[in-house]
């Protein structure tokens, strides 16, 4: 008799768990997770994933050639409707590109990569969107050749919608690109200001 009370209340505590909602919420003080985009009402702190999508490789580097200049490349799309319910203001007002260019050559069977450039842009289809706080940030987190641990970042802030930062002389040193614990890529933000309101954008761009 008390087996049979335990397994019942062990079964009336798994139907409570599973019939809670849990909620996908990003949070908007930590970076943005791989290759996404968030978007972040500044007034509220709600935060919405935007879908992204990946550009072909810009540098034209064939597939079948392991190693010379290759690229990533991410892009965001916001409408009216990433910033409300309204299904009456889904017309497309900005769209957030964002590119790295690197180096890549093969060691001991691994691809190890060093950035050459970042490129990016924010370009403004709907005259409702102000942008301001332009902040774009890029780096090299993992193990090189020499099998020392590397880290290196930098932080720019963009005068305009376009930006382009040749960075030759800031990496001296590729890192493995195939570990998984290995960061290497870009990240854009910018502060939209639409309708009154004020959001963050933040738009990553990694291997």
């Amino acid at each position: 008799m008390r087996i049979n009370s335990i397994i019942s209340l062990i079964s009336a505590f798994i139907l409570t768990v599973s019939s809670v909602s849990i909620p996908n919420i990003v949070d908007s003080n930590s970076l943005v997770s791989r290759n996404d985009a968030v978007l972040t009402n500044l007034e509220t702190g709600e935060s919405k994933e935007i879908t992204v999508y990946q550009l072909p490789d810009a540098s034209g580097m064939s597939a079948n050639n392991a190693e010379g200049e290759s690229s990533i490349s991410y892009y965001a799309v916001l409408s009216g409707d990433s910033f409300s319910q309204s299904q009456t203001d889904n017309g497309y007002g900005l769209t957030a590109y964002l590119t790295v260019y690197y180096n890549r050559t093969v060691y001991n069977n691994n691809n190890y990569g060093k950035i050459t450039k970042v490129t990016g842009s924010w370009v403004i289809s709907d005259s409702s969107y102000e942008l301001s706080s332009r902040e774009v940030s890029y780096g090299e987190n993992g193990k090189a050749t020499d099998s020392t641990w590397y880290q290196k970042s930098y932080t720019k802030y963009p005068s305009s919608n376009t930006f382009t930062y040749t960075t030759t002389n800031e990496f001296t040193k590729a890192i493995n690109l195939d570990a998984g614990s290995s960061d290497f890529g870009a990240n854009s933000e910018v502060i939209i200001t639409r309708h009154g309101s004020s959001w963050s954008l933040d738009l990553s761009c990694y291997y």
